[in-house]
């Protein structure tokens, strides 16, 4: 419980700053389903996956909260990507949080380049879609 005397939100509880993104990816459902999705944010233990439409409740219910998923994700476009293993730790009409504690070195290496890429080849005004809150925070939580 947060000293406001509220339980703090799922934001204030992340221990990483989230980097935006727009990385390609898929989930695959314990019932062995899987789904097109895009990356719309990570840190080292978690990604938010939106669901084309934003039609994430009818992909991922209110039932499969902590159900285990896995997301891939190609690497520079090329087959064979990376998987990573996590649980759905909660969903809304816009995606889904996945808790990914197990995510490799490699695998977020692949999303922070793929990130840097997107940043290089955004103009401008688009680049702000991409810059996390605290760059400060960024460079030492994720690129250390």
């Amino acid at each position: 419980v947060h000293r406001t005397g509220r339980p703090p939100d799922s934001k204030s509880r992340r221990r990483f700053v989230r980097l935006k993104t727009r990385q390609a990816a898929r989930v695959r459902l314990a019932s062995g389903t899987t789904v097109d999705c895009e990356i719309r944010d990570f840190c080292p233990t978690g990604l938010f996956l939106r669901f084309p439409q934003g039609h994430a409740a009818a992909v991922v219910g209110p039932s499969l909260v902590e159900a285990s998923v896995v997301v891939e994700f190609p690497v520079g476009g090329a087959p064979g990507g990376h998987a990573v293993a996590g649980r759905v730790a909660h969903h809304s009409e816009a995606g889904i949080g996945v808790f990914a504690s197990g995510m490799t070195e490699p695998a977020f290496q692949a999303l922070l380049d793929y990130r840097a890429g997107l940043y290089q080849a955004a103009g401008g005004a688009q680049r702000h879609e991409l810059d996390a809150a605290d760059p400060e925070t960024v460079r030492h939580q994720c690129q250390s």
